[in-house]
């Protein structure tokens, strides 16, 4: 009885990088409704009825949906290539899938580039998020992505200083 009641759920193939990130819990809850593809962006609110439209609060060009809103709004996709130009990454962001695919590629194992990816992803995810929704209520009238760009480093920078096998390489970072 006890083996019929107990069913084996799906794995999914990200489970690693939820589970073993080192940002900060909000950021991995963003994450998380990322990946389940249940982050609350017009195109999903208008498909479930609460919005009339469905256009990008940030280029007011294209749909919002996640995948334009994390790697093909123009201005995201300054934010991405500031971060990754930081970590000296020479990757320009293509269509979420494909990124992805390439983080979860780039995230296994218990390495320093490893941990630091998923920090750095977590956190810009939640930092794009986040600039999204001051500018679209008007707690921010600026799109300029500089300000975003530099707390999204700082974050990260403080969540790896807490583990002490990466300070020295953070520092190294920070010159």
């Amino acid at each position: 009885m006890y083996e019929h009641l107990m069913f084996e759920e799906e794995q999914v193939h990200w489970s690693h990088f939820i589970q073993h990130n080192g940002a900060r819990p909000r950021s991995i809850v963003c994450l998380w409704l990322v990946f389940h593809n249940r982050l609350a962006t017009k195109a999903r609110l208008k498909g479930l009825g609460f919005l009339q439209e469905e256009c990008c609060s940030l280029c007011e060009e294209h749909k919002e949906d996640i995948d334009h809103l994390l790697t093909s709004c123009k201005i995201t996709k300054n934010i991405w290539q500031d971060v990754l130009s930081w970590l000296d990454i020479k990757r320009k962001p293509q269509q979420w899938q494909d990124e992805m695919k390439w983080i979860l590629h780039n995230t296994k194992g218990k390495s320093f580039r490893a941990s630091k990816l998923k920090i750095v992803v977590a956190e810009t995810v939640y930092g794009i998020w986040k600039f999204r929704n001051e500018y679209t209520f008007g707690l921010n009238t600026n799109k300029d992505t500089t300000t975003i760009v530099h707390k999204i480093i700082d974050s990260i920078v403080f969540r790896g200083w807490l583990k002490d096998k990466f300070r020295k390489k953070l520092a190294l970072l920070m010159m």
